[in-house]
Protein backbone atom coordinates (compact mmCIF):
# COMPACT_ATOMS: atom_id res chain seq x y z
CA UNK A 1 0.00 0.00 0.00
CA UNK A 2 1.09 3.09 -1.08
CA UNK A 3 1.50 6.52 1.41
CA UNK A 4 0.67 9.08 -1.27
CA UNK A 5 -2.69 9.73 -1.63
CA UNK A 6 -4.25 9.87 -5.08
CA UNK A 7 -5.35 13.39 -6.20
CA UNK A 8 -9.39 12.30 -6.59
CA UNK A 9 -9.22 11.69 -3.08
CA UNK A 10 -6.75 14.70 -2.23
CA UNK A 11 -9.19 17.41 -2.99
CA UNK A 12 -12.08 15.82 -0.82
CA UNK A 13 -9.78 16.02 2.24
CA UNK A 14 -9.81 18.60 4.43
CA UNK A 15 -7.08 20.41 7.06
CA UNK A 16 -7.03 19.48 10.15
CA UNK A 17 -7.33 22.14 12.72
CA UNK A 18 -7.24 21.70 16.71
CA UNK A 19 -10.53 21.85 18.83
CA UNK A 20 -11.66 24.83 20.26
CA UNK A 21 -11.25 25.35 24.23
CA UNK A 22 -12.44 27.98 26.74
CA UNK A 23 -10.91 30.08 28.65
CA UNK A 24 -11.76 27.94 31.82
CA UNK A 25 -10.33 24.52 29.82
CA UNK A 26 -7.27 26.33 29.15
CA UNK A 27 -7.11 27.66 32.53
CA UNK A 28 -7.73 24.20 34.39
CA UNK A 29 -5.12 22.51 31.92
CA UNK A 30 -2.68 25.17 32.56
CA UNK A 31 -0.48 25.05 35.87
CA UNK A 32 -1.33 27.54 37.72
CA UNK A 33 2.47 29.27 37.72
CA UNK A 34 3.31 28.34 33.91
CA UNK A 35 3.46 30.28 31.66
CA UNK A 36 3.55 30.10 27.67
CA UNK A 37 7.13 31.95 28.15
CA UNK A 38 8.65 30.73 30.66
CA UNK A 39 8.61 30.55 34.96
CA UNK A 40 5.47 32.17 37.20
CA UNK A 41 6.21 36.08 37.65
CA UNK A 42 6.53 38.09 41.16
CA UNK A 43 2.39 39.24 40.80
CA UNK A 44 1.54 35.70 39.83
CA UNK A 45 3.12 34.28 43.45
CA UNK A 46 1.48 37.40 44.92
CA UNK A 47 -1.95 36.87 43.55
CA UNK A 48 -1.34 32.98 44.50
CA UNK A 49 -0.68 33.57 47.85
CA UNK A 50 -3.74 36.39 48.67
CA UNK A 51 -5.59 33.58 47.77
CA UNK A 52 -4.25 31.16 49.71
CA UNK A 53 -4.31 33.67 52.68
CA UNK A 54 -7.55 34.93 52.00
CA UNK A 55 -9.01 31.58 51.90
CA UNK A 56 -7.28 30.29 54.89
CA UNK A 57 -8.82 33.63 56.66
CA UNK A 58 -11.99 32.23 55.51
CA UNK A 59 -11.50 29.13 57.16
CA UNK A 60 -10.35 30.31 60.35
CA UNK A 61 -13.91 32.64 60.24
CA UNK A 62 -16.24 29.56 59.82
CA UNK A 63 -14.15 27.66 62.35
CA UNK A 64 -14.27 30.18 65.22
CA UNK A 65 -17.53 30.61 64.59
CA UNK A 66 -18.75 26.85 64.66
CA UNK A 67 -16.16 26.75 67.92
CA UNK A 68 -17.76 30.02 69.36
CA UNK A 69 -21.03 28.71 68.35
CA UNK A 70 -20.68 25.54 70.79
CA UNK A 71 -18.98 27.15 73.47
CA UNK A 72 -22.08 29.87 73.33
CA UNK A 73 -24.74 26.91 73.37
CA UNK A 74 -23.14 25.41 76.83
CA UNK A 75 -23.11 28.47 78.20
CA UNK A 76 -26.64 29.86 77.47
CA UNK A 77 -27.21 26.28 78.64
CA UNK A 78 -25.80 25.85 81.85
CA UNK A 79 -26.88 29.21 82.26
CA UNK A 80 -30.13 28.40 81.20
CA UNK A 81 -30.54 25.25 83.37
CA UNK A 82 -29.57 26.83 86.52
CA UNK A 83 -31.86 29.84 86.27
CA UNK A 84 -34.47 27.07 85.63
CA UNK A 85 -33.46 25.11 89.26
CA UNK A 86 -33.66 28.78 91.44
CA UNK A 87 -37.36 29.41 89.96
CA UNK A 88 -38.43 26.02 90.49
CA UNK A 89 -37.05 26.44 94.41
CA UNK A 90 -38.78 29.14 94.81
CA UNK A 91 -42.07 28.31 93.02
CA UNK A 92 -41.87 25.16 95.54
CA UNK A 93 -41.13 27.43 98.85
CA UNK A 94 -43.91 30.09 97.44
CA UNK A 95 -46.25 26.43 97.07
CA UNK A 96 -45.13 25.38 100.73
CA UNK A 97 -45.60 28.55 101.73
CA UNK A 98 -49.72 28.80 100.68
CA UNK A 99 -50.05 24.91 102.00
CA UNK A 100 -49.29 25.85 105.09
CA UNK A 101 -51.64 28.57 105.71
CA UNK A 102 -54.29 26.64 103.75
CA UNK A 103 -54.37 23.68 106.40
CA UNK A 104 -54.10 25.96 109.16
CA UNK A 105 -57.47 27.06 109.18
CA UNK A 106 -58.12 23.57 107.97
CA UNK A 107 -57.51 21.94 111.47
CA UNK A 108 -59.37 24.64 112.84
CA UNK A 109 -62.39 23.37 110.83
CA UNK A 110 -61.57 19.97 111.68
CA UNK A 111 -61.53 20.76 115.32
CA UNK A 112 -64.81 22.56 115.16
CA UNK A 113 -66.29 19.76 112.87
CA UNK A 114 -65.34 17.45 116.00
CA UNK A 115 -66.60 19.23 118.30
CA UNK A 116 -70.22 19.79 116.62
CA UNK A 117 -70.26 16.46 116.30
CA UNK A 118 -69.59 15.26 119.70
CA UNK A 119 -72.31 18.00 120.94
CA UNK A 120 -75.06 16.41 118.07
CA UNK A 121 -74.31 12.99 119.19
CA UNK A 122 -74.59 14.06 123.00
CA UNK A 123 -77.86 15.61 121.75
CA UNK A 124 -79.77 12.86 119.60
CA UNK A 125 -78.23 10.21 122.68
CA UNK A 126 -80.05 12.74 125.13
CA UNK A 127 -83.15 12.90 123.00
CA UNK A 128 -83.50 8.96 122.28
CA UNK A 129 -83.28 8.40 126.60
CA UNK A 130 -86.06 11.07 126.51
CA UNK A 131 -88.58 9.45 124.56
CA UNK A 132 -87.13 6.13 126.11
CA UNK A 133 -88.74 7.87 129.48
CA UNK A 134 -91.70 9.68 128.22
CA UNK A 135 -92.92 5.82 126.99
CA UNK A 136 -90.91 3.24 129.18
CA UNK A 137 -90.52 5.51 132.65
CA UNK A 138 -89.29 2.38 134.09
CA UNK A 139 -86.66 2.53 132.20
CA UNK A 140 -83.99 4.29 134.27
CA UNK A 141 -84.58 1.79 137.18
CA UNK A 142 -82.14 -1.17 135.50
CA UNK A 143 -79.39 0.97 135.08
CA UNK A 144 -80.18 2.07 138.93
CA UNK A 145 -79.96 -1.30 139.75
CA UNK A 146 -76.40 -1.94 138.05
CA UNK A 147 -74.90 0.98 139.29
CA UNK A 148 -76.17 -0.33 142.97
CA UNK A 149 -74.71 -3.41 142.40
CA UNK A 150 -71.30 -2.29 141.61
CA UNK A 151 -71.26 -0.10 144.03
CA UNK A 152 -68.46 -1.16 146.82
CA UNK A 153 -69.91 -2.39 150.23
CA UNK A 154 -67.72 -0.71 152.07
CA UNK A 155 -68.27 2.44 150.70
CA UNK A 156 -71.43 3.20 153.00
CA UNK A 157 -74.70 3.89 152.30
CA UNK A 158 -74.69 4.88 148.62
CA UNK A 159 -77.05 7.57 147.67
CA UNK A 160 -78.83 8.09 143.79
CA UNK A 161 -78.85 11.76 142.24
CA UNK A 162 -80.72 12.13 139.21
CA UNK A 163 -83.83 14.89 137.95
CA UNK A 164 -86.69 15.16 139.90
CA UNK A 165 -88.80 14.44 137.35
CA UNK A 166 -86.89 11.01 136.74
CA UNK A 167 -86.84 11.14 140.44
CA UNK A 168 -90.71 10.72 141.07
CA UNK A 169 -90.83 7.57 138.37
CA UNK A 170 -88.12 6.43 140.08
CA UNK A 171 -90.53 6.45 143.53
CA UNK A 172 -92.76 5.02 141.99
CA UNK A 173 -91.04 2.16 139.54
CA UNK A 174 -89.04 0.76 142.67
CA UNK A 175 -90.10 2.01 146.21
CA UNK A 176 -88.15 -0.62 147.82
CA UNK A 177 -84.87 1.25 147.23
CA UNK A 178 -85.70 3.60 149.82
CA UNK A 179 -86.46 1.23 152.38
CA UNK A 180 -83.33 -0.77 151.53
CA UNK A 181 -80.60 2.10 152.80
CA UNK A 182 -80.67 3.98 149.67
CA UNK A 183 -81.31 7.63 149.53
CA UNK A 184 -82.56 9.42 146.13
CA UNK A 185 -81.81 13.20 146.14
CA UNK A 186 -83.03 15.12 143.13
CA UNK A 187 -80.39 17.15 141.63
CA UNK A 188 -82.12 20.36 139.08
CA UNK A 189 -78.51 20.50 137.84
CA UNK A 190 -79.01 17.34 135.84
CA UNK A 191 -80.37 16.38 132.53
CA UNK A 192 -83.45 13.76 132.03
CA UNK A 193 -81.77 10.87 132.00
CA UNK A 194 -78.53 11.64 133.89
CA UNK A 195 -77.44 9.53 137.20
CA UNK A 196 -74.72 9.47 139.84
CA UNK A 197 -74.74 7.07 142.03
CA UNK A 198 -72.42 8.08 145.04
CA UNK A 199 -71.43 7.80 148.76
CA UNK A 200 -69.89 10.55 151.23
CA UNK A 201 -69.08 10.51 154.76
CA UNK A 202 -71.13 12.31 157.57
CA UNK A 203 -71.19 16.27 156.56
CA UNK A 204 -70.22 15.33 152.77
CA UNK A 205 -71.59 15.40 149.54
CA UNK A 206 -70.64 13.85 146.70
CA UNK A 207 -69.18 16.07 143.86
CA UNK A 208 -70.62 15.44 140.39
CA UNK A 209 -68.77 14.49 137.31
CA UNK A 210 -66.90 11.67 138.76
CA UNK A 211 -65.69 8.16 137.83
CA UNK A 212 -65.81 5.34 140.85
CA UNK A 213 -63.43 6.72 143.23
CA UNK A 214 -62.35 7.30 146.75
CA UNK A 215 -60.71 10.46 148.31
CA UNK A 216 -58.97 9.93 151.41
CA UNK A 217 -59.96 13.62 152.88
CA UNK A 218 -63.74 13.66 151.78
CA UNK A 219 -63.99 9.64 151.72
CA UNK A 220 -66.51 10.22 148.49
CA UNK A 221 -67.10 7.32 146.19
CA UNK A 222 -69.09 8.00 143.36
CA UNK A 223 -70.36 6.67 140.09
CA UNK A 224 -70.97 8.56 137.41
CA UNK A 225 -73.54 7.65 134.98
CA UNK A 226 -74.97 10.72 133.67
CA UNK A 227 -75.98 10.61 129.58
CA UNK A 228 -72.36 12.16 128.23
CA UNK A 229 -70.38 9.77 130.48
CA UNK A 230 -72.74 6.87 129.40
CA UNK A 231 -72.32 8.22 125.40
CA UNK A 232 -68.32 8.37 125.71
CA UNK A 233 -68.05 5.04 127.50
CA UNK A 234 -70.59 3.42 124.57
CA UNK A 235 -67.68 5.34 121.52
CA UNK A 236 -64.65 4.20 123.81
CA UNK A 237 -65.78 0.75 123.81
CA UNK A 238 -66.30 0.58 120.20
CA UNK A 239 -63.48 2.49 119.35
CA UNK A 240 -61.36 -0.42 121.36
CA UNK A 241 -62.93 -3.25 119.37
CA UNK A 242 -62.51 -1.75 116.38
CA UNK A 243 -58.09 -1.90 117.34
CA UNK A 244 -58.77 -5.28 117.76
Amino acid sequence: MSGIIPKEDAQAARRWQPPEMDSAARTAVQPPLQTAGGPPTAQQFEAVYAQAEAQGREDGRQAGLEQGHREGYAAGHAEGLAAGRAQAQQERETLQALLSRVTQPVAALDAEAETALVALALELARQVILQELRTQPEALLPIVRKALAAFPAQAGAPSVRLHPLDLDVLRNAAPDLESSGVTLLADDALQRGDLIVAAAAPGQTATPDRRWRTRSREAVSELDLRVEERWRQIMTRLFEEGLQ
